[in-house]
């Protein structure tokens, strides 16, 4: 049974709200996926009244040598000190002896490259890895919404964008197409899947010995759905949290639900076309963890089985 209306509307306000102060505690620390791959989470409010954003990022170990998975958000005041905090959780997380070969770059918008500067100063050997199609944007001057929209003026405004992309060219290494993994980087477990349409360069990376795909922004799973509690919401990952006032009556539950992502100048047909291919038999991978998941404090992802059902409810799927 869901809640309709203005109840729906009054009540998600408030559980998202409290959500944003409580469900995701301010790591320090990178926390274990499985073997050898580690996520961080952290909650970015553009405003701090405004409910907030989760944000992951991923770390991968192949022997002594670790990959960063994109950048978080950039440090917003001293209330949001998000790109140090990422900085001194990579630094706890590497031990001595191992070196983090690759900083990657799933694509260049903000909440995805917020703490490069401040990772390129503490690991000066390591490069960037990027796409072809996202070095104008990563390097070069570049921006995907016109220099002259409201979207790009917030973005400069709030300084979570510059004139400039925010990778000097000498640190950057565009991916090499015609190889299918990282092996370049001591990552050969690491295999990359074009998901254009979020951004022109955007792609996912399949952690092959963990059967985990790391779909970025292909996917997000932060639409909000009310509904009465159960017994099944225990063995759903779905589930974000339970708000129950009054113990002798039924809760509400608050789920994370899949919705797309797509800002200006994004291309929303395309977004959809490569979700299909994520929910491909080919695509051979257990979990999806998207970069944006209002579930990830409780573990999170989406079951293979599930990407499919979704997608064949999708006309651009069929």
């Amino acid at each position: 049974m869901r809640l309709q209306g203005p109840l729906l509307a009054a009540a998600l306000g408030g559980v998202v709200a409290y959500l944003a102060t409580q469900t995701f505690p301010k790591p320090r620390n990178f926390v274990k996926v499985t073997d050898n791959l580690y996520s961080l989470t952290e909650v970015w409010h553009l405003l701090p009244f405004l409910p907030g954003m989760p944000v992951t990022v991923n770390l991968v170990r192949h022997s002594g040598n670790w990959t960063l998975i994109d950048a978080g958000v950039p440090t917003s005041g001293a209330l949001q000190p998000l790109a140090e905090r990422l900085v001194a959780a990579v630094q706890a997380t590497i031990p001595a002896g191992d070196v983090l070969a690759a900083i990657v770059l799933t694509h260049g918008h903000f909440d995805h490259v917020g703490a490069v500067p401040l990772l390129m100063a503490a690991y000066p050997d390591t490069p960037v890895v990027m796409h072809p199609a996202e070095e104008p944007f990563l390097v070069g001057d570049r921006r995907y919404a016109a220099k002259d929209s409201l979207y790009a003026r917030c973005l400069r405004w709030t300084g979570l964008e510059s004139e400039e992309g925010p990778v000097p060219a000498p640190r950057a290494r565009l991916l090499d197409l015609s190889v299918p993994d990282l092996r370049e980087y001591g990552l050969s477990d690491l295999r990359w899947v074009a998901t254009p349409g979020h951004t022109p360069g955007h792609f996912s990376l399949l952690h092959t010995p963990s059967r985990i795909l790391l779909a970025a922004d292909a996917i997000s799973l932060i639409k909000p759905s009310l509904s009465l509690s159960s017994s099944s919401d225990a063995n759903d990952p779905r589930v974000v949290t339970t708000y129950q006032p009054v113990a002798s009556l039924p809760g509400i539950t608050l789920r994370g639900r899949p919705n797309f992502i797509c800002p200006e100048n994004c291309d929303d047909k395309q977004i959809r076309k490569s979700f299909c291919l994520l929910a491909a038999e080919g695509l051979d991978y257990d979990v999806l963890l998207a970069a944006h998941d209002s579930a990830a404090a409780r573990g999170g992802g989406w079951a293979k089985a599930d990407v499919q059902a979704y997608a064949r409810t999708m006309p651009e799927c069929q």
